[in-house]
């Protein structure tokens, strides 16, 4: 298996994410926190079983991941030697926002 990779950008929305849901409930972010590690579990186990939402400029596949039980999923793309996580979204607010950091991916 293939070791998981974030961006900063997406290690930020994951901060932000659980302070909302610790604000209101530390359950709730525990919750969520054991929710997205089932998501980044599963993509390495198995990387193409996923939805293609877009490609890279390289035409790397863009495959979204969602969480089981809260509106979030995990943005990636499977590179020669990891898996990089490039959003971690909210299924119903702003579309495709993280769209201009694949420029970056190789």
């Amino acid at each position: 298996m293939k070791p998981v990779q974030l961006v900063s950008e997406a290690e930020g929305e994951i901060a932000e994410i659980v302070d909302w849901y610790a604000e209101r409930s530390a359950g709730a972010a525990a919750r969520f926190i054991d929710d997205l590690h089932g998501a980044l579990t599963r993509i390495p186990e198995r990387p193409l079983s996923f939805p293609v939402i877009a490609h890279t400029a390289t035409e790397r596949a863009v495959r979204r991941a969602r969480c089981t039980d809260f509106p979030y999923a995990v943005v990636y793309t499977e590179l020669d030697d990891s898996i990089l996580v490039v959003a971690a979204v909210h299924l119903k607010r702003r579309p495709l926002y993280w769209i201009e950091r694949l420029g970056q991916v190789q």
